[in-house]
This record gives C-alpha cells, structure tokens and sequence, in this order.
C-alpha cells in the first residue's frame, strides 16, 4: 500500500518504536496547558519530524498519537522500500541516494465550548518536482474526545454538502476572479461536486467551519491549498446543530 493511500484510506495499526520523543513548548493559538510531543528520526533512507499535541483528554491523545505514528511507520516502509527500487535499477548502493522526507504539523484550537478541532498539515518528498502536502482535519468533543462528524453538525448533512458546494464554488471563484490568478473551473468543479468526502477536511470555527482543500483539489500545486469559511448562519437550511457552536466560557 503506497504511502498517500494508506493516508487517505485508513490507517492499520502498525508497530513503531524507533524514534526519539521529547516534550516542546506548546504553540500560542493552542488551548492552556497543552504539552506537545515531538518525534524524529534522520538516517540515509528518510528524514522525518512529525509533532502532536497532549491534551489531557484521552481519547484525542491516543488518537492523536497513533495518527502520527502510524502515519510515520507507513511512510518509512515506503522510504526503504524506494530506496531499494531505486538502487536496483542504478545499480548502486541505497545510501549514495537522497533520503526521503516526512513533517507533520497540527494546528490546535478550540473554536467553541464544546469542541477542540486539530488540522494536521502532512507533508512529504520521495523525489520529483516537488513535494506532496495533504491536509487532515479531526475535531471531537472536548468533554469526552469522542470524534465530532457532519452528522453531529446537521440534522440533514446531505442539505450541508449541497450548500457547502454552492458557498464553495461563489467564493472560490470569486477570490480568483482576474483572469492570471483564476482557478480553473473545471478543477474547481470537480473538487467541489456535492460529494461528503469532498468536504471532509474542515474544522469548526467559533461562528461556523472552516473547510480545506489541499492542492490539486480544486486549484493546481502553484496555487497553493484553499479554504473557504462559512458562517453557521448560511447554513440554517441544513438545520446545524447549534449546541457545538455555544461560545467559550471566558
């Protein structure tokens, strides 16, 4: 399973043990009394650090983790596995090749009372013109971690991605309305068609969501990735649930 499969499909449970771990201080638009973990590991076959925070809520900690570190095991099994492939057909040794690259980066917030939203930034190079960068986003309860969905949101999360793709496509078009800096239409289309996974990379915000869309999806690499935010009021036909938008205790 290639790397970038692996991430977008699930994640298996693999074995990872490898790698040096030490405490860092935590980033400013984190919540209070956030620790971060960071984790890396440099060799000849791959170069890579990856970050996640600890929140001292369980169930966003291990899923935080494992997401990393699973993440990271599929990638290095890549690394070695292309190393190898490309020292057979050069007929040279593994190591007189550039190591492949890994980061991982989150941005952690909590956009309401009862919500924390984690967007991991998820960058790599195995050669090539340039890198690969994809973007994840979890959001969850924060009294009990559990996982935060569209369902949740909405009553009629089908309604939500109808609207999500009309919001999308005005404002994206719009952003790019001169001629040299437009996004092409038939990308912008084709990424926003009223399709759930579509619009699975979002996160909330304290008056509505935040939704993500990494290169190639609506917009070419040159252009960088693309968001779009919507205010909860937009969106009173998908009738949102406005308990997950209560504003935070001060």
């Amino acid at each position: 399973m290639s790397f970038f499969r692996f991430l977008f499909h699930g994640m298996a449970a693999l074995c990872f043990s490898t790698f040096f771990i030490c405490p860092a201080p935590a980033q400013e638009d984190a919540t209070q009394d956030i620790e971060v973990r960071i984790l890396e590991r440099q060799d000849k076959k791959a170069n890579i650090k990856a970050s996640w925070p600890v929140t001292g809520i369980a169930r966003i900690d291990e899923e935080s983790e494992s997401f990393v570190r699973n993440v990271v095991a599929e990638f290095e099994k890549d690394a070695e596995e292309l190393a190898a492939l490309l020292a057979q057909r050069r007929g040279e040794d593994e190591q007189s090749f550039a190591p492949s690259e890994l980061n991982i980066s989150y941005e952690l917030t909590r956009p309401t009372q009862p919500v924390v939203s984690i967007l991991w930034t998820v960058w790599s190079y195995t050669g090539g013109a340039h890198g690969q960068l994809s973007l994840v986003a979890h959001n969850y309860e924060s009294e009990t971690g559990y996982p935060v969905l569209l369902e949740d949101l909405f009553l009629d999360p089908e309604r939500a991605v109808l609207e999500f793709t009309r919001i999308s496509r005005q404002q994206l078009g719009q952003e790019s309305s001169r001629e040299e800096d437009a996004i092409p239409d038939d990308m912008l289309q084709a990424g926003t068609e009223p399709i759930e996974s579509n619009f699975q990379t979002f996160i909330l915000l304290p008056d509505g969501l935040r939704i993500h869309f990494p290169p190639y999806q609506v917009a070419p690499w040159a252009m960088g990735p693309q968001s779009v935010d919507i205010k909860v009021k937009e969106l009173g036909m998908a009738k949102p649930n406005m308990k997950y938008w209560a504003a935070l205790d001060r």
